[in-house]
């Protein structure tokens, strides 16, 4: 029989809960918190919230604008159309990167 240490166990307790969040129920509920993030914001956003949102926002917006672009160039509406909402959602997630402020 294989005895552990308390230094064992504390040791196998921290990896467990460093790496829980590989595990589906936990990773599930961790990418919808990401995601809720981005398309509602948050109040006060952390500065890793926000460069994030930045970043996302602005590369969301520019390759909306360059398929705007193509799409203007040979004359597709639709595309068009498509780009545009691409273009308003890079923007909302982009504006979410800023802290709201709070009601009272």
């Amino acid at each position: 029989m294989v005895r552990h240490r308390s230094g064992d166990q504390k040791t196998i307790e921290r990896l467990r809960t460093k790496h829980g969040n590989m595990l589906l129920p936990t990773a599930t509920h961790g990418g919808r918190a990401v995601d809720v993030f981005f398309w509602r914001g948050s109040a006060n956003p952390t500065p890793v919230q926000r460069a994030a949102a930045w970043i996302l926002g602005l590369a969301l917006f520019a390759q909306a604008l360059v398929v705007a672009v193509q799409a203007r160039r040979i004359g597709s509406l639709p595309t068009m159309l498509v780009a545009c909402g691409g273009m308003m959602c890079g923007a909302k997630v982009f504006r979410n990167g800023f802290s709201r402020r709070r009601e009272p």
